[in-house]
């Protein structure tokens, strides 16, 4: 399992890529699933825990896969981070009649 650290938007949505090991042969199975930091502050957030993970079948003819014989566990980590969102400021200032000041 990895996954990317992400710019601060306020949520605890993580984008995990799950990578398979242990298929028999040359089969090929595919994983997709869900994950989320465990906190959305960025001084806090340092783990994505999976919380679903799915199998599909794959390949053809001789590396097809059946991803029922296969078994995935939910809940692996890995660590990730949320970095600080950058902000812009916008500075206005009224006109001013000259009196000899700044």
């Amino acid at each position: 399992v990895s996954a990317p650290d992400k710019v601060y938007d306020g949520n605890t949505s993580a984008s995990p890529t799950l990578a398979l090991s242990g298929l028999i042969g040359s089969e090929i199975v595919s994983a997709s699933g869900t994950a989320s930091f465990n906190s959305k502050d960025v001084l806090s957030a340092n783990l994505v825990t999976v919380a679903s993970a799915t199998l599909a079948d794959g390949g053809s003819a001789a590396t097809a896969g059946l991803a029922s014989n296969y078994q995935l566990a939910a809940g692996q980590t890995v660590a990730a981070h949320i970095t600080p969102k950058a902000l812009t400021a916008s500075v206005t200032a009224p006109d001013k009649v000259y009196d000899g000041n700044t």
